[in-house]
C-alpha cells in the first residue's frame, strides 16, 4: 500500500498493536492449558466463542434452544437424542413473550396460569408446527384447602403464548404455596444449547474437514486431553455471559456437548475402547471375543447384530478394577483386563504406570520398616498374611489417591451411545473401500481400462458432481455408479450383489430428511443384513477380521495457513492467537455486537464497514459465509419481461429465438401448439424444481400434470420462455425433482470405440483423442437408485413395491451357522500358518543377526484395507 502511495498507512507494528486491542475487546483469550502428561496448549474456548453467536445478526436465528418435534427429521434437534433423551435439567429452563411481556420468565417446573384460567406445572419447552410450545400437567386448584393438585400425569401441550401468570404473578395475586420457586430468579435469560464438538488426531492437519469454530490443536497433546480443557466450558451449572442481539439484552447460556464425532479410533479412545486390534473392539457393545469364541456358532452370529450396549458406568467399573489392580503392583494382572474387556483408557493407563511403580516401592519399604517383619519368630503362614494385610492397606492407600485424581464424567453425554458412526470412515473407507479392493485386485490391466472406460461414459446429470471427477478413488462415486458398469465378466455373481446391496444402503444412509422414520429404519435394517451377509457368503472370515463391517465441513484452509505461517516454537498458542483474531475479524465486519472495557453499552462496527462484507463475494467465501437464500421453485433464471437476470438466459451468441414451431422442432405436434402458438420463445439455461434442483436441457426429472395430478418421469429437451409479457407459461412448478438415470449399455452392447471423444486440456478439447463408449441411439435407461441426490424423494414417488429391499437371505441364522462351520477349519488353519512364518521370520532374525547381516525382506500380501480409519 505504501508503494502505490496510499495515505495514511499505518505502520505494521501499529496495525498488530490494533488487531490485538480489537481481539481483547471482543473477549476472546487464548487460554494455557497443561494435560495429565505434562504437555502445554493452548485453547480459545467455546463459551467464549459462542457468546459471539449470539451477539451476531447473521448467526443469532440459527441457534436452537428448544428441541423441535416434526413429522420428518433433517436436524439434529429433531431427533429422539434431543427431543426424547436429553434430560429435563440440560434443556433450556425458560420461555417469555419477548415481543410482548419479556420481563416476565416462565420456568419450567414451576406453577403457571393460562389465559382460560386453567393451571398447569411447566414441563420444558418445545418448538411444534413452527411454533413456541410448552409441555405441562393440568393443576386442578382447589381455594378453599389452598392446594394445587396435578389432575392426571398426562403432559400436554399447549401454545407458549397462551400462558398469562408465572409463579411470581400468582404468588403477588395472592397465591400463598408450602414450596419455594423451583428455577432461581436469574433476572435475565437463561438458556442451554447443544453443541457437537468434533476431536480428531490427525496427522498433519491434512484432512479435508470443514467446521464452524476451532478451538485448539497441539502436537504433543492427544485430541482427547485437550477435550479434557474444552469440557470445563460444558458443565451443567456453570453458565455463560453474552449478549443476545435479537432480545437486544445480557442472557446466561449452558453448553451441553450433544454428540462426539469422529472417526472410529478417535471415537474408541474418547469411549475408552482398546479399539479395533483388541478383542472386544466395539465401543457400543460387547461384542467379539478370542478368535475360537468368534467361530462358534452363538460366536459368530453375534457379530451380524447389536449385543449387549456398553454403559459409562460399566466402564468406569472397568477402569476403577485396572487401577485396582495396579494398585498391587502386579503388571500381568493390569495386562489381561484390557483383553478381557476391550476397555483401554489413556488418563487411567498414565496413572496405572505410575501407581505400579509407586506400590512396587511402597510395599519394598513397608516390609522393610514394619516392626512385626522384623520379629524373626514370625515365619510361615502367619509371615505371608502379615505381608498380605500390608499389601492391602497400600492397595487401599493408592487407589483413593488415584481416584480422587481421576476427571468427572460429563452429564447427558454417553460416549458409547452418542458417538455416531461416521459414514466416511464406517462406510466410503469401510465397507466401499473393501467391496473395491475384493473387485479390481482381481482384474488384469485390460478389465481395468474397460471398467475405466465406461465409468467414464456414465451421465452425471442428477449427480450433483463436479465434471471430470470420475476417474479416481473416489468411493462415494463409484458407489453410485459402479454397478452399472461391472459387466463383461468384471466380477462374480456374489460381488455383484454386492456392490446392489452397497449401493442401496449407501442411497440410505445419505437421506437429508427421514419422512417416515419406522418404515426407514425397517430398510435401513434389512440392506445392512443384506451387505454383512453377502460379505459372509463372499469371505466368511470378513466380518471377524474386519470392524467396520460390525458398526456401521471452511475453516480448514486458515488452518493449514495459520499452520505454515507458524515459526513452529510454539504452534499450538501461534494458531490459537491467530484463529483468534480471525474470530474478531469475521465477528466484527459481520455486524456483530461487543462490549469494550469500561464501555457500558454494546457497540457494533459501522455501515461502511458492515457494508463491505454484503458487497464482497469475495471476503464472504474467505470467510466461509454463504448466501442463504434459496431460489424460487418453478423460476426460469429471467423470466421477468426485461430479463433483468440475465444469469437465466442462454448467452447472445447461443440463444435461440423463434417461433413456437420452430424452436419446439421434431418434438412439435398439433396436440401441444395451442400452449405457445403466436409467440416468439427464447432458450434459457436452466429451470428450478420445487426441490431447489437446477434442472438444465437433457435433465431427468419427475413432474406433475396439472390436469390430473398424475406424477411422471420425463426429460428436459429445451427450456424456454416468451420474449413478450407473458411470463405464465410452462407451470415449471410441476416439476417436482431431478434424478440420475444410466444408459442400459451392457444389453444394447454399447462398446468402447478409441479416438471416440477428444481429451480436455486447459479446460478445452485438444487435437488428442482417447476411447469412449459410444451410446445406442435408444430410449432405454435405468433409474439410478443408487444415486444419493434426491434418494428420499425417489423413493418416496416411486410404487413402494419397487423399492422396498428385499432380505437377502429368509434364513439368516441358518446361514451364519453354515459360515461358522466353515470359518472353524479354516480359522484354526489360518492361524496355525500365521504362528509358523512368524517363527520362521524371527529365526532369520536372528540368523543375521548373529551372522552380523541384515534380515531378508519378506514378502507380505499388500492389502490396503489392514489399516483402519
Amino acid at each position: 500500500m505504501c508503494e502505490c502511495r496510499t495515505p495514511d498507512v499505518p505502520s505494521f507494528s501499529a496495525l498488530r498493536k490494533k488487531q490485538a486491542q480489537l481481539t481483547a475487546e471482543v473477549n476472546i483469550k487464548t487460554t494455557r492449558h497443561v494435560s495429565a502428561f505434562g504437555n502445554e496448549f493452548y485453547m480459545n474456548h467455546p463459551a467464549e466463542l459462542l457468546a459471539l453467536d449470539w451477539a451476531n445478526p447473521l448467526v443469532r436465528e440459527f441457534i436452537q434452544v428448544y428441541p423441535e418435534i416434526t413429522d420428518n427429521i433433517s436436524e439434529f434437534m429433531q431427533a429422539d437424542k434431543w427431543t426424547k433423551e436429553v434430560s429435563l435439567n440440560d434443556l433450556s429452563p425458560m420461555w417469555a413473550d419477548w415481543k410482548n411481556a419479556g420481563h416476565k420468565h416462565f420456568y419450567v417446573k414451576e406453577l403457571a396460569q393460562l389465559k382460560n384460567g386453567n393451571f398447569v406445572i411447566l414441563i420444558r419447552w418445545i418448538i411444534f408446527k413452527k411454533e413456541e410450545y410448552a409441555e405441562v400437567y393440568n393443576v386442578v386448584h382447589y381455594p378453599a384447602s389452598a392446594t394445587f393438585v396435578i389432575h392426571t400425569g398426562e403432559i400436554v401441550r399447549v401454545k407458549a403464548t397462551d400462558l398469562k401468570y408465572n409463579f411470581i404473578d400468582l404468588c403477588e395475586t395472592g397465591h400463598v404455596f408450602k414450596f419455594p420457586a423451583s428455577s432461581p430468579d436469574w433476572g435475565r435469560p437463561v438458556f442451554s444449547i447443544q453443541i457437537i464438538p468434533w476431536s480428531d488426531n490427525v496427522s498433519g492437519n491434512v484432512a479435508q474437514e470443514y467446521f464452524v469454530r476451532f478451538c485448539s490443536t497441539s502436537p504433543y497433546t492427544s485430541s482427547g486431553k485437550q477435550f479434557e480443557a474444552l469440557a470445563e466450558d460444558l458443565q451443567p451449572n456453570k453458565y455463560h455471559e453474552a449478549y443476545d442481539c435479537k432480545l437486544e439484552q445480557e442472557i446466561i447460556f449452558r453448553i451441553f456437548a450433544h454428540v462426539l464425532p469422529a472417526d472410529n479410533p478417535q471415537q474408541a479412545e474418547s469411549a475408552s475402547n482398546a479399539g479395533v486390534h483388541s478383542n472386544y473392539w466395539c465401543r457400543y457393545d460387547s461384542a467379539g471375543g478370542m478368535s475360537t469364541e468368534r467361530e462358534t456358532d452363538d460366536g459368530y452370529r453375534a457379530l451380524f447384530k447389536p449385543g449387549i450396549s456398553r454403559t459409562p458406568a460399566q466402564t468406569i467399573r472397568t477402569i476403577k478394577r485396572q487401577i485396582w489392580a495396579a494398585c498391587s503392583g502386579v503388571q500381568e494382572s493390569v495386562d489381561n483386563l484390557p483383553t478381557a474387556t476391550g476397555v483401554k483408557d489413556k488418563t487411567a493407563l498414565l496413572w496405572i504406570e505410575k501407581v505400579i511403580i509407586k506400590a512396587r516401592e511402597t510395599q519394598k519399604e513397608r516390609f522393610s520398616t514394619d516392626l512385626r517383619l522384623k520379629d524373626k519368630k514370625l515365619t510361615g503362614e502367619a509371615r505371608r498374611k502379615v505381608k498380605t494385610r500390608i499389601k492391602d492397606l497400600i492397595q487401599w492407600e493408592l487407589y483413593n489417591w488415584v481416584i480422587s485424581n481421576l476427571a468427572t464424567v460429563m452429564r447427558s453425554l454417553d460416549p458409547h451411545q452418542d458417538s455416531p458412526c461416521e459414514i466416511l470412515h464406517s462406510i466410503l473407507l469401510g465397507d466401499d473401500k473393501y467391496i473395491w479392493h475384493e473387485t479390481n485386485t482381481k482384474w488384469d490391466k485390460a478389465k481395468g481400462e474397460i471398467f475405466a472406460i465406461q465409468l467414464q461414459s456414465s451421465s452425471t446429470n442428477g449427480l450433483n458432481m463436479a465434471s471430470n471427477a470420475l476417474i479416481r478413488k473416489h468411493f462415494k462415486v463409484v458407489q453410485q455408479l459402479g454397478i452399472f458398469h461391472l459387466h463383461d465378466d468384471l466380477c462374480s455373481s456374489n460381488l455383484f450383489d454386492l456392490w446392489r446391496a452397497s449401493g442401496e444402503l449407501g442411497a440410505l444412509l445419505w437421506f437429508p430428511e427421514i419422512r417416515n422414520l419406522e418404515q426407514y429404519l425397517a430398510d435401513l435394517q434389512i440392506c445392512i443384513d443384506n451387505v454383512l451377509d453377502i460379505w459372509a457368503l463372499i469371505d466368511p472370515a470378513r466380518i471377524v477380521t474386519k470392524f467396520k463391517l460390525h458398526i456401521f465441513e471452511c475453516w480448514n484452509k486458515i488452518f493449514r495457513l495459520c499452520s505454515i505461517l507458524s515459526n513452529h516454537q510454539a504452534p499450538s498458542h501461534d494458531i490459537s492467537v491467530t484463529l483468534a483474531g480471525m474470530e474478531r475479524f469475521k465477528h466484527q465486519v459481520s455486524g456483530g455486537w461487543w462490549k469494550p472495557p469500561g464501555s457500558p453499552e454494546y457497540v457494533q462496527a459501522g455501515t461502511k464497514i458492515t457494508s463491505f462484507l454484503d458487497q464482497n463475494k469475495e471476503l464472504q467465501r474467505r470467510l466461509g459465509w454463504m448466501d442463504k437464500s434459496k431460489p424460487k421453485p418453478g423460476k426460469f433464471l429471467g423470466t421477468s419481461v426485461t430479463f433483468s437476470n440475465t444469469d437465466s438466459l442462454e448467452s447472445r451468441q447461443k440463444a435461440i429465438s423463434a417461433s413456437w414451431r420452430e424452436i419446439i422442432g421434431p418434438h412439435w405436434s398439433a396436440g401441444i401448439d395451442a400452449h405457445g402458438a403466436g409467440k416468439v420463445w427464447t432458450t434459457c439455461k436452466y429451470v428450478i424444481s420445487q426441490a431447489g434442483d437446477v434442472c438444465t436441457k437433457l435433465s431427468w426429472v419427475f413432474f406433475k400434470s396439472t390436469d390430473t395430478d398424475i406424477i411422471s418421469a420425463g426429460r428436459i429437451t429445451n427450456i424456454l420462455i416468451p420474449l413478450v409479457s407473458s411470463t405464465q407459461h410452462g407451470d415449471a412448478v410441476d416439476i417436482l425433482f431431478h434424478f440420475n438415470a444410466q444408459h442400459d449399455c451392457k444389453n444394447l452392447k454399447c462398446r468402447a470405440v478409441d479416438g471416440a471423444e477428444n481429451i480436455v486440456q486447459e479446460r478445452g478439447p485438444t487435437g488428442r483423442t482417447q476411447a469412449a463408449v459410444q451410446h445406442v441411439d435408444t430410449n432405454i435407461y435405468f433409474i439410478n437408485m443408487h444415486a444419493l441426490h434426491n434418494a428420499h424423494l425417489l423413493r418416496e414417488t416411486l410404487p413402494r413395491n419397487l423399492t422396498a429391499p428385499i432380505p437377502y437371505f429368509t434364513d439368516r441364522d441358518a446361514k451364519h451357522r453354515e459360515f461358522a462351520a466353515l470359518l472353524r477349519v479354516s480359522g484354526p488353519a489360518k492361524r496355525a500358518t500365521a504362528l509358523k512364518k512368524a517363527k520362521e521370520t524371527r529365526e532369520k532374525k536372528q540368523r543375521a543377526k548373529e551372522g552380523g547381516g541384515l534380515a531378508p525382506i519378506s514378502e507380505v500380501d499388500e492389502d490396503p484395507d489392514e489399516t483402519e480409519d
